[in-house]
């Protein structure tokens, strides 16, 4: 759950899914951004692979108008969610996806698995392909690798 920029990561997003005392599901989301790193901030190990919205733009950004941007994308989602108006959000994952069309390896608490991300399915699921053509989705998985 990296966003990219040229290759190099800018952001991470995590998602966990929990259920309240009464079985009812919700979801928890987290997310890093880099937004005003310097080139000499970026330690030598990473340069190669990370970024910031300020070297990206070469300016300094401003974090109120951003946070706020950000805040009401993450609504607006929520709000389509809610309405079951999914189609538009998973459109746009798959498009954006850097994982989609790539040689994955993905980790699961029922093991680790190797094919290519296909897409994102009208529910959610990760659709894989693996080497002998077989079709497998995930739900639940860390991306350990892509090729």
């Amino acid at each position: 759950n990296d966003v990219l920029i040229g290759g190099k990561k800018v952001s991470g997003i995590l998602t966990e899914l929990e259920y309240d005392q009464w079985q009812q599901p919700f979801f928890v989301m987290g997310f890093g951004l880099n937004v005003n790193t310097s080139p000499a901030d970026v330690p030598e190990e990473l340069r190669t692979s990370a970024t910031s919205l300020r070297i990206e733009c070469g300016q300094e950004i401003s974090r109120a108008p951003l946070i706020q941007a950000i805040l009401r994308q993450i609504e607006d989602s929520y709000l389509c969610l809610k309405r079951g108006k999914t189609a538009s959000i998973i459109a746009a994952t798959n498009r954006l996806s850097p994982t989609i069309g790539q040689w994955m390896q993905i980790q699961t608490p029922e093991g680790i698995f190797d094919g290519r991300a296909e897409k994102i399915d009208r529910d959610g699921g990760l659709l894989m392909r693996d080497g002998w053509g077989k079709e497998r989705k995930f739900w639940v998985g860390d991306v350990i690798q892509t090729k």
